[in-house]
């Protein structure tokens, strides 16, 4: 009780649908009718290959489906027969057979025609009989389309070829090929076999790039320019990973650069020699070698200054852009080095001002400070800047001229206004100046002033009017008088003046030019 069983009817015409039944029995006694099975008749597909051929496989396989449904192979008479099939579904029939093509036969489905396929091998050589590699072969006829490389053994078979016409075609640089193409005609199961031989029409050269440490330079596009009468030819070629490069189909007689490309070469700037001049014999060229030097960029910017040792640790070199006059790029102080060198900048054109700066002081020192304009283009700029300081002559006679002009004349116009106020003060200064210089006189000096004393006193005594009259004389002092004590003023003032000026060249005052102011009344 509770087995589980399966039921799967079959037949060799029928089909049944369901095509299995699964059900479980319960308790002792047979459960009696479970589920209805419907027998229908199946479909059978047969067909046959002709001629009468054994082995061939068939495959059946539902209308659009990717994989085969059935396969089956002809027997002994070529024929084959699949079934039963539901008959609600349509089928497609392929056949096919290693060495055959089989074609559908019209009319008749699941018909096919065989065809033995045929093979056609080409031999390719030299003419001193060597075999040629890497000659282009195009076949072609029909559906079919094929192009090959021959190898070293210059000898290339095409297989499972349908009967029928063909048309072959060999090509090389430098070779004319004997036949230069030719249609042929394969019969079914046939096996051809055609020579070919070339004929050398020109040659090549053979040459490697490499860089300036030795390094093989790839994909570097290398071309050979006709000269003279051959202007209008010319090759190209590609370097391939060990640098080496081979420029085919050189004409003889001719002459060629051979040189660098300048498209597809950005990325090197320049070869040495720039070109190789080479011409074309009866045999090929070997050892047409170039250095390829790879593009720099970055741009370097060094200079010197011109100017004297004490001078160099003031000054200092700026850089800027020239649309940035504000914000300098680099700066570099100079110390005790007459050259600087800047670090390397964007080799993109940009155009940049370069300024030198100095600590010296603009009171103390005359001087320019110059500046360059450029462009970073090329590799490499070098300046040269002059800095020729001169130092200023101090004018300090005419200065201080000047500064005691002011307060002498402001001085004597106060004293011609003032004078009535001014003159007695003078005097009285006058005098103590002139006590002074009489302290440095000698005792003779002193005894002539006393005697003169008491010849006024006795003068005095015989002549009291005209005594009188000279007091009232002194009271009111006379202009003439009134100029002598202003001129003798501006004389003290400029001794007094020269004391503070002992650094430098002493001031000679002579008072004696002016004279005693009792001789000027």
């Amino acid at each position: 009780a509770g087995e589980k069983i399966t039921v799967t009817p079959s037949s060799k015409e029928l089909l049944f649908y369901p095509s299995e039944v699964e059900a479980t029995i319960t308790g002792e006694s047979c459960p009696g009718r479970l589920v209805d099975i419907i027998g229908r008749a199946g479909l059978f597909l047969e067909g046959k290959v002709s001629p009468e051929l054994q082995g061939v496989e068939i495959s059946i396989s539902a209308r659009g489906a990717a994989a085969p449904l059935i396969t089956v192979a002809t027997n002994e008479a070529g024929a084959y027969s699949v079934g039963p099939l539901h008959s609600d579904r349509q089928y497609d029939i392929t056949a096919k057979r290693e060495g055959f093509v089989l074609s559908p036969v019209d009319g008749t489905p699941g018909d096919f025609k065989a065809f033995a396929l045929a093979g056609v091998t080409f031999k390719i050589r030299s003419e001193d009989g060597q075999p040629l590699s890497g000659v282009l072969l195009s076949l072609s006829g029909g559906n079919f389309r094929s192009n090959l490389l021959t190898q070293d053994t210059g000898v290339l078979t095409f297989n499972n070829l349908s009967p029928g016409q063909y048309y072959f075609k060999p090509m090389m640089k430098e070779f004319r090929f004997e036949p230069a193409s030719q249609m042929i005609t394969v019969e079914e199961g046939q096996n051809l076999s055609i020579d070919i031989t070339g004929v050398k029409t020109a040659y090549s050269c053979y040459g490697t790039v490499q860089s300036l440490s030795g390094d093989a330079e790839r994909d570097v596009a290398v071309e050979a320019v006709g000269q003279g009468d051959c202007s209008l030819y010319s090759e190209d070629t590609v370097t391939d990973e060990e640098g080496r490069f081979r420029l085919r189909g050189l004409l003889p007689g001719c002459k060629y650069l051979i040189q660098l490309r300048a498209e597809g070469n950005d990325h090197i700037e320049r070869a040495l020699p720039q070109h190789r001049a080479i011409e074309v014999s009866g045999s090929d060229i070997e050892g047409v070698n170039i250095i390829a030097c790879r593009q720099i960029n970055h741009f370097d910017l060094s200079g010197n200054i011109i100017t004297s040792a004490e001078h160099l640790p003031t000054l200092s070199v700026k850089l800027y852009r020239s649309d940035n006059l504000d914000n300098p790029i680099n700066s570099v102080s100079l110390g005790q080095s007459l050259f600087f060198h800047f670090p390397p900048l964007d080799r993109d054109g940009e155009s940049y001002v370069l300024m030198l700066y100095s600590t010296l002081s603009r009171s103390q020192f005359d001087y320019t400070l110059p500046q360059v304009s450029f462009t970073s283009s090329g590799y490499h700029k070098h300046v040269t800047l002059a800095f020729k300081p001169t130092r200023k002559v101090p004018d300090q006679d005419v200065a201080q001229g000047s500064y005691i002009a002011l307060p002498l004349t402001l001085l004597l116009l106060l004293a011609g206004y003032n004078h009535e106020k001014v003159i007695p003060l003078l005097l009285q200064l006058v005098s103590r100046i002139q006590g002074v210089r009489s302290m440095s006189q000698s005792s003779t000096d002193s005894a002539a002033v006393e005697e003169a004393k008491r010849q006024a006193k006795r003068q005095k005594a015989r002549h009291p009017t005209n005594q009188r009259d000279i007091g009232l004389r002194e009271q009111r002092p006379t202009p003439h008088r009134r100029l002598a004590l202003v001129l003798r003023l501006l004389v003290t003032c400029s001794a007094r003046h020269a004391v503070f000026r002992s650094e430098f060249e002493p001031l000679d005052v002579h008072y004696d030019l002016i004279g005693d102011p009792g001789s000027l009344d």
